[in-house]
């Protein structure tokens, strides 16, 4: 109730304090077989009263008004997602989006981003990349919302590329497939360019290559564009559960499937631009 600051040693005490007190929260959820966001809340009633959130919201509304050091609120976010299995991770990542207005403002997240770009970079390293495709992107762009691409954690200061991830794709035509098979390998050449940047960029007769093959490309995506009809005929959504694999399907065969879907593509690649070389 007071109006004070806490000094360095209270703070150090109360976030260990606070540190503890949510380990035994979370402890106890795993022993009555609730989900740790979910603890506490009360069936007959349809309230939500969970435990945890009560003390976060505590927590945040201490460091919004400075009463205690601003960092300490991302310190138990980071803690909760590690004692969290992935299920639950979803439920406390709800809640930090939830947040995020608060949790953006400068005096907090000045004092805290670093806890939270490892928080998001640790959850993203234990997720599988082929099963939890949507809870990755949701990760990705809350960290593209927060870090500018001139932040150093952004940039890939020392020039590594993963060479060694080869896409393979067909170098001679097959029988009996209906298919521009010189669009198809202008289409799977840019792989290589991607594949190591550093190469073209420093080479000019590869740049230009490059540059042409790419017009190549985008001038034969925008002129067929997704129909209404193509659209739901190749939702995806109606197998939400469904596992796939997201290593590029390279196959001619498949070539006219994969000219409609680009729409779909289209804004998913512009935000990957932005927020793929968000890492630590």
């Amino acid at each position: 109730q007071k109006q004070t600051v806490l000094v360095l040693e209270e703070n150090q005490t109360l976030e260990n304090a606070l540190r503890r007190l949510l380990q035994e929260l979370v402890s106890s959820a795993v022993q009555s077989g609730k989900g740790i966001m979910q603890y506490g809340n009360s069936l007959d009633s349809g309230e939500s009263n969970c435990l945890i959130t009560r003390l976060l919201d505590i927590m945040l509304y201490l460091c919004e008004r400075g009463h205690v050091e601003g960092g300490m609120v991302f310190q138990l976010l980071e803690d909760l997602t590690d004692m969290s299995t992935i299920k639950d991770c979803k439920d406390v990542f709800g809640y930090i989006e939830s947040k995020q207005d608060v949790l953006g403002k400068q005096e907090l997240f000045g004092r805290g981003k670093l806890v939270m770009l490892r928080t998001c970079n640790q959850l993203l390293r234990r997720l599988s990349k082929s099963n939890d495709v949507v809870f990755c992107g949701r990760i990705i762009m809350f960290l593209a919302h927060f870090f500018p691409l001139s932040e150093r954690s952004a940039l890939n200061i020392k020039g590594v590329f993963n060479t060694s991830n080869e896409t393979k794709y067909e170098k001679d035509a097959t029988d009996g497939i209906s298919v521009d098979f010189n669009f198809y390998q202008t289409l799977w050449s840019l792989q290589e360019h991607f594949r190591n940047p550093a190469l073209t960029t420093t080479n000019p007769t590869k740049w230009q290559k490059f540059a042409s093959n790419l017009t190549v490309v985008l001038s034969t995506f925008e002129a067929q564009p997704l129909s209404d009809a193509d659209g739901k005929h190749n939702n995806l959504e109606q197998e939400e559960d469904a596992a796939f694999n997201i290593k590029y399907l390279t196959s001619s065969k498949l070539m006219g499937l994969e000219v409609i879907l680009v729409e779909h593509l289209t804004l998913v690649s512009l935000v990957t631009v932005h927020c793929c070389c968000i890492t630590v």
